[in-house]
């Protein structure tokens, strides 16, 4: 998103240049009203808690991979083609900690289950890649 000295661009009119950085703004959540008529320090109010949106967002992506990831590293065992009793790790009994307030005896049996299965995972790797040359 451009706009409010972001990227200098040259526009033969100011009238050109609130056109250009208009749509972006809308996708921000200012109104037209806003924009052409309101306090041009909303502006940077807006960018700003654009910013912090998609920065939201993009940390709740990357937890939502994190929970993938354990929950698929915890069903590695399974995959295991000559495993005779394979020991699948349960999945997690609560969310993660991010808040990083509580950390109790729950917590500490998950990590270690799910240090295990990660460990099982690598070596299930290190086998395919030796079996095919990577």
């Amino acid at each position: 998103m451009g706009g409010g000295g972001d990227n200098i661009k040259a526009f033969a009119s100011y009238r050109d240049m609130f056109e250009e950085y208009f749509a972006d703004y809308l996708v921000m959540g200012m109104t037209y009203d806003e924009f052409y008529n309101g306090d041009p320090n909303l502006v940077r109010a807006y960018r700003k808690a654009y910013k912090t949106k998609l920065e939201n967002r993009n940390m709740e992506m990357w937890l939502q991979g994190a929970y993938i990831y354990d929950a698929i590293s915890r069903l590695t065992p399974l995959m295991q083609p000559f495993a005779k009793k394979p020991k699948v790790v349960p999945y997690l009994k609560e969310p993660y900690d991010i808040s990083g307030e509580k950390e109790g005896t729950e917590s500490k049996k998950d990590k270690a289950g799910t240090e295990a299965a990660l460990d099982h995972m690598r070596g299930l790797m290190t086998l395919i890649n030796n079996r095919f040359g990577g």
